[in-house]
Formats: C-alpha cells, structure tokens, sequence
C-alpha cells in the first residue's frame, strides 16, 4: 500500500522470509542510498522550448517560464468568470415523457 500511494517502488526494498517454525516474516527499509540520490536532484526539472540558443539562454527560458502563469492568470481575468444562469431558468422538473 506505500509503495502505490507515496511513490517510494524505487527505494523501498522488502524481503519475504520464513522460519523452520512455518511462521513468515515481512521486513522492509528504505534504500538510503537511492534516497540521497533522489534528495540531491530534488527541485530540478527539465524545460523543452523551441527557442534556439541565440533566441534565449537557458536564465532566459528560465525567466520566460516562471511569467506564464501570470500572463495565464491575467488573460483569465480577462475572460472573467462563466456566467451562471439565472436562478428563475433552474428547475427541479425532469422533461415531460410524452
């Protein structure tokens, strides 16, 4: 259940063990060096533009990402809001089956 919920397949290790008495015996850890792996690339993400090198340096793309959500916020504030119908149109009839 962990390791489907928490994403944690890659350094989860578990191993399955039985006794002489038939009594089984479930022991898990985290696999500390994937961790420290993971930790150290934590945050990094890949940018694919279409922009060549000369159009913009990897700071410029950097910037240009980081002002989309504005320019998308704005441009919704623009559209404003879905209008929502009257009240006095809703009603709680079905159709008429004729």
């Amino acid at each position: 259940m962990i390791a489907k919920t928490r994403r944690v397949t890659g350094c989860l290790r578990t191993s399955i063990t039985t006794d002489a008495t038939g009594r089984s015996t479930l022991d898990w850890h985290f696999d500390q060096d994937v961790l420290q792996a993971e930790a150290a690339v934590d945050g990094w993400y890949a940018l694919l533009t279409i922009l060549t090198p000369e159009q913009a340096d990897a700071a410029e793309v950097l910037r240009r990402h980081k002002g989309q959500g504005t320019v998308e916020r704005r441009y919704g504030d623009f559209k404003g809001p879905w209008p929502s119908p009257p009240s006095s149109r809703m009603t709680t009839r079905g159709s008429p089956h004729w």
